[in-house]
């Protein structure tokens, strides 16, 4: 018979993933919260807009003036990083926009989850069995 931990499947946080942001109506959908190495992808809805860093940013972007298509951008330091559409929002000058403006946080990469049953030793899994 199979190993108790034969089916056991412990997900991998610490895999890259990309989140969507649309830009569209003079805004942009959500705030994201993501982790280092992920990729924000903004994808254009309607209207002529940018994906602008704030001045002084840690990881500055800029996706220039677009009407469609998308821009991405990988986050390689851990932070909040404000942006804006130079055409419809801000840049208030001390790390923040206003406008049509939203922010990324960015954390660290999660630590990779361990198993409790190290302790417990193969008895100790038998006997949960019938």
């Amino acid at each position: 018979m199979a190993s108790p931990l034969a089916n056991l499947v412990v997900p991998d946080l610490s895999a890259p993933t990309t989140v969507h942001v649309n830009v569209a109506n003079f805004s942009f959908s959500t705030n994201v919260t993501i982790h280092i190495g992920d990729t924000v992808e903004w994808d254009w809805v309607s209207g002529t807009h940018t994906v602008t860093s704030v001045a002084g940013s840690a990881d500055p972007f800029n996706s220039g003036v677009k009407s469609s298509g998308d821009f991405t951008h990988v986050f390689d330091v851990a932070g909040t990083f404000n942006y804006f559409c130079s055409i419809h929002g801000f840049d208030n000058g001390d790390g923040t926009a206003g406008g049509m403006s939203a922010t990324v946080t960015v954390l660290p990469v999660p630590e990779p989850a361990t198993v409790g049953l190290a302790g417990m030793g193969l008895a100790g899994l038998l006997m949960g069995r019938r």
